[in-house]
């Protein structure tokens, strides 16, 4: 199975609401809300599951008080959320 990062938005939306980490009304707006071509946006993030003004990425499973959380951030530097995920405390 690919890991999260080398999906495509669309599919990291599915994983996404299959986990009942967000619901379909929210993915399906994460999904229309396009300010940049794709090609552009999925190369100014990691794990780019939508599009404000800048790319919408997700951190996954940030662990918090025994419980996991997707924080959902906007940035236009691709290293943050890759590091954040990649840090020790949110490797469950």
């Amino acid at each position: 199975m690919p890991k999260f990062y080398e999906l495509t938005p669309q599919e990291r939306l599915a994983v996404l609401v299959d986990a009942g980490q967000l619901d379909q009304a929210d993915a399906d707006a994460y999904a229309t809300q396009a300010a940049l071509p794709e090609a552009v946006a999925e190369h100014l993030i990691e794990n780019q599951i939508g599009q404000f003004s800048l790319p919408l990425g997700v951190l996954r499973d940030l662990p918090v008080n025994d419980a996991l959380y997707q924080v959902p951030m906007v940035t236009e530097e691709p290293s943050v959320i890759a590091a954040a995920n990649n840090a020790p405390a949110s490797r469950g």
